[in-house]
This record gives structure tokens, sequence and C-alpha cells, in this order.
């Protein structure tokens, strides 16, 4: 997040004067269970025990629960997880048989991105009250784990827990791929959108399907959510794995 925020401010306006381009960081929040956090509470993990991954908040609650972030004077960043779930093996190989039966675009490394959570964010990014948020960052992230030379290649997905990630072994390398998309390029009706966000994910597979075939002797993985390593920021272009900012100077 940090070098997102650097990335940002060394892209503002040349009319700034040297010295007056101070780096300001975002307040980080996460958009999951109904509700806006920074850090988690007894409420988010009531909502989680109690709702299932398909969460929507009704239309006329979506502008009380973004006021905070729209209205506040900080820099702010609201952090989504349209995937929901970590990638395993027999989720994968069930979300492929229910594409299948329902026709719906069959991805190697992704799960199908649920829609409700971002279309709620699309809702009140795009309220006539918005005058903050400008620019998404579609962020997608590679997880290698490395093999010692001379050792036959796995192609199996390498999908890291939290705690995988600090005490591994084997020097684990994380990819992050960032682009930049106008929050205006964002249609607002609903079949739009859910068609712009499938689009967006088949985007993210192909994508890292090349970022695998880069790297011999690695292990390969999926995209997830986790701090750590190389940041490749992009031009923008087309995981929303995602992140808005209203940081107006990219």
């Amino acid at each position: 997040m940090a070098y997102l925020a650097r990335y940002a401010n060394s892209h503002c306006s040349s009319a700034n004067q040297v010295g007056e381009n101070r780096l300001t960081l975002p307040r980080i929040n996460f958009f999951t269970w109904f509700l806006i956090w920074r850090v988690p509470t007894l409420r988010i993990l009531l909502n989680f025990a109690k709702c299932d991954e398909n969460w929507e908040l009704e239309e006329g609650l979506v502008g009380t629960v973004f006021q905070k972030v729209l209205r506040s004077k900080f820099p702010e960043w609201v952090i989504l997880f349209p995937e929901v779930n970590i990638w395993t093996p027999e989720d994968a190989s069930l979300q492929n048989k229910q594409s299948e039966k329902y026709y719906l675009p069959v991805l190697r490394n992704l799960l199908y991105p649920r829609f409700s959570g971002f279309a709620n964010t699309m809702c009140a990014m795009k309220s006539a009250g918005n005058f903050k948020f400008t620019k998404i960052y579609d962020i997608t992230l590679l997880y290698q784990k490395h093999i010692p030379s001379g050792s036959a290649a796995d192609d199996t997905m390498y999908t890291p827990t939290l705690l995988e990630s600090f005490t591994s072994k084997s020097p684990i390398t994380i990819t992050i791929n960032v682009q930049t998309k106008s929050l205006s390029r964002i249609p607002v009706k609903r079949t739009k959108l859910e068609r712009y966000l499938e689009h967006t994910w088949r985007d993210k597979d192909k994508l890292l399907i090349q970022l695998r075939t880069k790297a011999p002797h690695i292990e390969n993985s999926a995209s997830a959510s986790l701090p750590n390593s190389l940041l490749q920021p992009e031009k923008p272009s087309s995981s929303i794995e995602g992140l808005i900012s209203n940081d107006p100077s990219i």
C-alpha cells in the first residue's frame, strides 16, 4: 500500500512545486460482510457467521455504510475481494462443473467472482455525493514457490496461507500486477456491470497464465491478497480484486 501511495504521489501534477509534493499514506478500509472496517470486530465475525457469500446491502443502506469514507477529509482506500474464497482444487473443480452447466466462463487460476459487494461499492462510488473517488487499482497477485534446480516442475496451483508465507523454508515470490482504471469508465447498469466484472476476471485468468509461463523451476499459483514482494505498476488498461482510491493524481 505504501508503494502504491508513493507511485501515486510521483505522478502528481507538475504544477506542484518541488518540496510541496509530500507523501500522505491513505487510510485503508475493507468492505466485506455488510460493513466498512479497518480492524476486525466482533460484529464482522457475527455477520460472517450469519450470512452466505452472496450477501448484498439493500440499496437504501449503501449510502449510510459508505457515508464516512465519502465525506472524509483524509485520503481513503476501499479494498474489495470479489473472489471471496481462497482457491483450492476442490473448489475449482466444483466451480468448473457449475460453470459448464450454466454456460459461464471456465477459469483455470481463479474462482468465479461474487458480484453483490462489487455492485454495492459501484453504487456508492457513482452516487451524486461522491466527489473523492476517481480511480480503481486493479490488483492481481501471483504466488510462486521456488523449486530446486533439476526438480520436476509441478503445474498445480499454489495458494499459501498467511502463516505459510512467513514460515516457508523455500523462498516464495509474490508478483503483484497493478493496473489503473478510471471509475467513470465502469458501467452503471447492473447487467453491464456483471459482464464487466466477469470480463475482468477472464483477463485476470489469462494474465496469471502469462506470468506463470515466464518463471522456470517455480511452482505456480493464483491470485489472493497478502503483503510482500515484487510490485509492477502498469499503464491503465484492463483484480477487481481490488482497491478503490480517492487519489486523483494518477
